[in-house]
């Protein structure tokens, strides 16, 4: 069963004619105008993302009533006009959770003498002390290079 969520409305302090949504006022003429095109864009954005977030709230949802054993409108109603029939919610969602849950705990405290997974850091290179010179021979002729500045021009000075 999906919850539909109900905003709650209320003046906003010292601003009459604006309403609140959710705890955010809602967005005025006087605004779009003072900032023009980026508040229209980062509006549209936050529309469009708080959608798709209204959405995935909506499965999480429907997978936590699946969790907690709790049949949806639907199905319910379907149940409650066939009276004879079981109305016993097999519990498989939390089952699953469950054991996948007690997995990843074993692997995460198991023995470390029986882990067989590690964590190590990634190794830092090195270098041959050849390249090494090679390299620092470069950058020094680089900086040397860089450093020298040409004879001005006679022409035009």
């Amino acid at each position: 069963m999906m919850q539909q969520h109900q905003p709650h409305w209320s003046q906003a302090a010292g601003q009459p004619g604006h309403v609140h949504a959710h705890g955010r006022q809602a967005t005025s003429p006087m605004l779009l105008q003072r900032f023009g095109s980026v508040a229209s864009h980062l509006m549209g954005l936050f529309s469009e993302f708080e959608a798709a977030r209204r959405m995935k709230e909506g499965e999480w949802l429907e997978d936590l009533e699946h969790y907690h054993g709790i049949y949806d409108t639907n199905t319910k109603a379907n149940l409650a006009n066939q009276p004879n029939r079981s109305k016993t919610f097999l519990e498989l969602t939390k089952t699953k959770c469950l054991t996948a849950y007690a997995r990843i705990i074993d692997i995460y405290f198991s023995n470390p003498l029986t882990d067989f997974w590690s964590i190590e850091p990634t190794p830092v290179p090195d270098l041959p002390v050849h390249v090494k010179r090679h390299l620092v021979a470069m950058a020094v002729q680089e900086v040397v290079r860089a450093s020298v500045r040409p004879a001005p021009d006679p022409e035009l000075l």
